[in-house]
């Protein structure tokens, strides 16, 4: 059997294992939800903490108020919290019904940030939409609205048994908020989202054939957004050798890795580390990472890891039990939504990676950033509870 053969049924044997996993899921999908906010919650928590460890003294100099980040944190985090609960009690059929309305406003947001004089410029980047004492950026929201989409299309698809190359044509739609937001620029979001797009679809049943040819055609205008823009290549070559550019593009990646090296297997002790002192830029956004290893140490740095495997895992076992092609699409996408930009933001604080400017999801400081992983949560717990209840139903107990 040839390679492209075991591909092309990827999608087959995914459906084949939820129907398996559906028929075992019994008292396990109560513990699919306590795992899945049990490890939000912690990391929720802890991010907290890190976000005002940070950047307390950034803070101090520069808006007189040390928790001035914490203060802003905590109201991300308790509307977060809100939106994830009253996703709880949204019916996933809601989603699907309206997924292609919540795409067209994630785009026309994207639009209007493009916008000189409503759209607010920071670092070169025209990323936001200002609200007053905040900014909210509409790529978060169109990452979610473009996984819900997809799932969306991919389960009409599996529906009608379509053909597995008409997979291509969700690839090719969800290009559509990719462009306004590299337009932004915002390479690092594309990325994700092109990642996510790129695992659905491979797990509907796209051939990893057909996959390669896409990406292989993308890679001429990936070349151009690298290397045709002067502070991407910079950091390509700050990635390349960060340490022959110590004092210039490599200075963040250097800084990061000194700090997450001087904190050893236990850490300087939390509120004790050095390199947020104004040495490492971004302490409490992009690279809180490094922080964390600094002031937690190597013990920190698992426990994280080991939440996010449990949060992301979890999310995949949800989509592995659903029963509904839009409810496993859509939970695989939201778990990736949150599992991606986490790895890449580690290794970009480990040099393994360039600069991107992604976040640590409910780690970073940041409200877009929080919101929508929070919402990602709420929805993967719909899915989970409604796992829940068709258990209960079926065997004739309740799921309360």
């Amino acid at each position: 059997m040839s390679a492209s053969h075991l591909y092309a049924t990827s999608g087959a044997l995914w459906k084949a294992s939820r129907r398996q996993a559906a028929e075992q899921t019994g008292a396990a999908v109560p513990t699919a939800s306590r795992a899945l906010w049990l490890s939000t919650l912690m990391l929720l928590c802890l991010g907290a903490l890190l976000v005002y460890s940070s950047s307390a003294v950034y803070a101090a100099r520069m808006y007189d108020d040390a928790q001035h980040f914490l203060k802003l944190q905590l109201v991300w985090g308790a509307l977060g919290l809100a939106a994830m609960l009253a996703l709880t009690y949204v019916p996933t059929a809601w989603f699907r019904t309206h997924a292609t309305t919540l795409l067209v406003l994630a785009m026309v947001l994207c639009v209007l940030v493009l916008i000189p004089g409503i759209g607010h410029r920071v670092g070169g980047a025209r990323r936001w939409l200002s609200l007053g004492v905040a900014g909210f950026q509409p790529s978060e929201l169109a990452k979610v609205a473009v996984v819900i989409a997809l799932a969306s299309v991919l389960a009409r698809r599996e529906e009608k048994s379509g053909h597995r190359r008409t997979l291509l044509v969700p690839v090719l739609a969800a290009q559509l908020p990719v462009i306004l937001i590299l337009a932004e620029p915002d390479l690092g979001t594309a990325l994700v989202i092109e990642l996510i797009v790129g695992a659905m679809v491979f797990a509907a049943g796209l051939p990893l054939r057909l996959l390669a040819m896409s990406g292989l055609a993308a890679l001429p205008v990936f070349y151009h957004l690298v290397v045709g823009t002067p502070f991407r290549l910079q950091r390509l070559l700050g990635y390349i050798d960060p340490w022959a550019y110590r004092s210039t593009v490599g200075y963040q990646v250097t800084e990061a890795l000194i700090s997450l090296g001087s904190g050893g297997v236990m850490g300087v002790g939390l509120g004790d580390g050095k390199h947020k002192l104004f040495f490492l830029p971004e302490a409490h956004t992009d690279f809180i990472f490094a922080i964390l290893g600094e002031e937690l140490g190597l013990v920190g740095v698992l426990v994280v890891l080991a939440a996010f495997a449990v949060l992301v895992g979890t999310g995949l076992v949800i989509a592995r039990r659903a029963t509904h092609g839009f409810e496993a699409h859509l939970a695989l996408g939201l778990s990736l939504l949150i599992g991606v930009p986490a790895v890449f933001n580690m290794c970009v604080a480990t040099g393994l990676l360039p600069t991107k400017g992604l976040p640590l999801p409910l780690l970073s400081y940041g409200g877009s950033n929080l919101i929508a992983t929070l919402a990602s949560v709420g929805m993967l717990l719909r899915i989970s509870l409604g796992q829940r209840h068709a258990t209960a139903s079926a065997r004739g107990g309740s799921w309360t």
